[in-house]
């Protein structure tokens, strides 16, 4: 749908919104309220762990085709990020029984360090199969249960953005690559009834030919298949498809708006239906701060308006970093339910509501006061009334083909 100003000229051409270097994105399913998306960013200086090279001068096609290089194997393999045979002492075991009572009950976190002195004040030894000596805060016990599990590469780094207001945000950034592993080494999730019906697992292709079974799945749609070929191909039977489904919408943590949050998370495309409602099978990928409250609004300064959307380009920048250096070392070489594979990652869907993937795309929601008409396929307007409609996206290509004029 082309938006259009108000007093619009005899003839409008599209022009796309120039972001200061925007996220460039193509749009690949045809779904309510969810995008396909791929990404491709040159580095804004900001200062993360990852390969940041500035690729701007470089030929974009050259440089996004040897990005999804089927044939690129990574050189070591990724293990699991936490050991689940690790002994518990039982004392540990009697506070972690404590904090899952706490935690259904949604009490203050200090109450577990009262219990525990409760419990020292009013014990003796003869009266616990344990010393109340033993006994620790809630921060040293997960202290302690992380370096015993060692689930230290579960936990998020805090990267600082550099804002178009002169301030900084503090961006929560969870590894890609952790996260994924958390999800596909576990035996608990990693059972076949809750892969989705009709796939396979390894190759990521349909199996047999009852569709009945496979409605609400993301394989038995029209986009998979094309996206599998692309990133994955049939030339490397090791090659296991991961299709990662985003979402990412506002958390309000009180009733005026101030403290809030934007969560982005994400699961795998080849879990079926019924587990993808399950938020164990769900994982965080990054935290990004309230950019319009307080001193990272734009909206006291003299800055147009349009540079709060860089802004959160910015940070998205960064909460995707670990998805790029995935794409630049091979991906993920690992061993699934006996197998080994190497997982070949890429964004399929990107769930959300209208205005909120309008931001991530680049878009401003707007009243029609606009400098920048911009439409995503090349549908006419009175097109867009139709029940059923032969989308025909716009193209990378072309894409840069309009941004050069």
């Amino acid at each position: 749908m082309v938006r259009k100003q108000k007093d619009p000229p005899k003839s409008v051409h599209l022009v796309v919104p120039k972001l200061k270097e925007g996220l460039i994105v193509r749009n690949r399913a045809r779904c309510t309220n969810s995008r396909s998306i791929q990404f491709e960013y040159p580095s804004n200086g900001i200062d993360v762990d990852f390969d940041t090279t500035n690729h701007e001068d470089t030929d974009h096609e050259s440089y996004h085709a040897g990005i999804v290089d089927t044939s690129l194997m990574p050189s070591t393999e990724s293990k699991q990020p936490f050991d689940m045979e690790a002994p518990i002492p039982q004392i540990s075991q009697f506070q972690l029984d404590l904090l899952n009572i706490l935690s259904r009950h949604r009490t203050d976190l200090k109450v577990h360090d009262e219990i525990i002195s409760l419990i020292k004040r009013h014990s003796n030894d003869q009266c616990l199969t344990f010393s109340s000596n033993n006994l620790k805060s809630r921060s040293s016990l997960l202290k302690d249960l992380e370096q015993n599990m060692d689930t230290a590469k579960l936990k998020p780094r805090d990267i600082d953005v550099n804002l178009t207001c002169g301030g900084q945000a503090t961006i929560s950034v969870f590894d890609l690559e952790t996260m994924i592993m958390s999800l596909i080494t576990d035996p608990i999730l990693m059972q076949p009834k809750n892969i989705a019906k009709g796939y396979d697992l390894f190759t990521g292709k349909c199996e047999g030919n009852n569709t009945e079974d496979r409605y609400g799945e993301i394989h038995a749609e029209d986009a998979w298949e094309p996206a599998r070929q692309h990133f994955c191909g049939d030339n490397n039977p090791m090659n296991m498809p991961i299709g990662l489904v985003l979402f990412g919408d506002k958390s309000h943590l009180d009733m005026h708006g101030s403290l809030s949050t934007l969560p982005i998370i994400f699961t795998l495309s080849f879990f079926n239906q019924e587990a993808r409602n399950k938020d164990k099978f769900w994982r965080p990928l990054a935290f990004l701060p309230n950019l319009s409250y307080g001193a990272l609004s734009t909206k006291n300064s003299k800055k147009p308006s349009n540079q709060s959307y860089q802004d959160e380009h910015d940070c998205l920048h960064v909460a995707f970093s670990s998805l790029r250096h995935l794409h630049r070392n091979g991906r993920i070489a690992t061993t699934v339910m006996g197998r080994q594979v190497v997982g070949k990652v890429w964004i399929h869907y990107c769930v959300g509501d209208t205005q909120g993937n309008n931001r991530w795309l680049g878009h401003f929601n707007g009243s029609g006061n606009l400098n920048h008409p911009y439409q995503d396929c090349k549908c006419r307007m009175w097109d867009m009334d139709k029940p059923t409609t032969n989308y025909e996206y716009i193209t990378r290509r072309e894409y840069f083909v309009q941004k050069k004029r």
